[in-house]
């Protein structure tokens, strides 16, 4: 699994998982019109543009995402999702140390959930967030604010883990780097084209939805430019190999 910032090419795969994962919320308070259920396409465009959003990829799914921003030294986190099938294997926490990391120069970090979201209630929590107030949202509805001092954030990391803290947050760039170079080098952008185009033909379709370097429109865009090359290349072929078959005909018809 590889965590990585998202970006506008995967706001729809984000919204339809955001859905998913926000049904069991929505059981929970007895409401389908909770904000995360009823966001729009051009919202969630919208949020990428404006947040910070890490993605979680898992064989070239997205499994999970949270997002943050940073306002007067506050860093306020929202919305972290994890598919219900990859659920209790530490990706939320992960998610959640990661977006710290990233917003670690904050003086503080804030963000809320359902007074009756008991998992969520229990992640914040082990995190180091403590309740500092609540809201009533409808009759049925409050809404619990959780907040923690950025001090705390390396909270539960080991030393290697908080030394490499100043290097997620001053150099974005340079942490996409090492991740690049960890990547297997046949899922890199270069050589699932390379693979692709002069190699494996449609074969190679596996790999391309297997890395997590390209988002969703780019991955369709390569599918059908893959089909189409290769349906050339086999028409060039048969047309090749039918004027071979002539020029043999006409060559023994010589011979005869």
């Amino acid at each position: 699994m590889i965590i990585e910032k998202a970006t506008v090419s995967d706001a729809e795969e984000l919204l339809g998982l955001q859905k998913l994962a926000y049904r069991s919320e929505a059981e929970i308070y007895d409401d389908d019109s909770l904000p995360p259920l009823v966001q729009t396409l051009g919202g969630m465009e919208e949020d990428l543009k404006n947040q910070y959003f890490l993605k979680a990829v898992m064989d070239g799914r997205i499994i999970g995402s949270v997002r943050a921003y940073a306002k007067e030294g506050t860093c306020y986190i929202g919305r972290l999702i994890v598919h219900p099938d990859f659920q209790s294997r530490g990706i939320g926490t992960r998610l959640m140390k990661d977006i710290e990391r990233i917003f670690c120069g904050c003086k503080r970090f804030e963000l809320f959930t359902g007074d009756r979201s008991e998992r969520n209630l229990y992640l914040y929590q082990k995190r180091g967030y403590r309740i500092f107030k609540t809201a009533k949202i409808t009759d049925q509805t409050n809404i619990v604010f959780l907040e923690k001092k950025g001090d705390s954030a390396g909270d539960g990391l080991s030393g290697q883990e908080q030394h490499s803290t100043k290097d997620f947050s001053s150099d974005l760039g340079y942490k996409m780097l090492k991740e690049d170079r960890k990547a297997k080098w046949y899922l890199r952008p270069i050589s699932v084209v390379l693979l692709l185009f002069f190699v494996l033909g449609p074969f190679g379709l596996p790999l391309l939805y297997k890395s997590p370097k390209f988002g969703r429109a780019s991955k369709v865009i390569l599918t059908i430019a893959v089909i189409i090359y290769t349906s050339y290349l086999i028409f060039a072929s048969l047309e090749v190999g039918r004027e071979l078959y002539k020029r043999m005909e006409e060559l023994q018809e010589l011979l005869r």
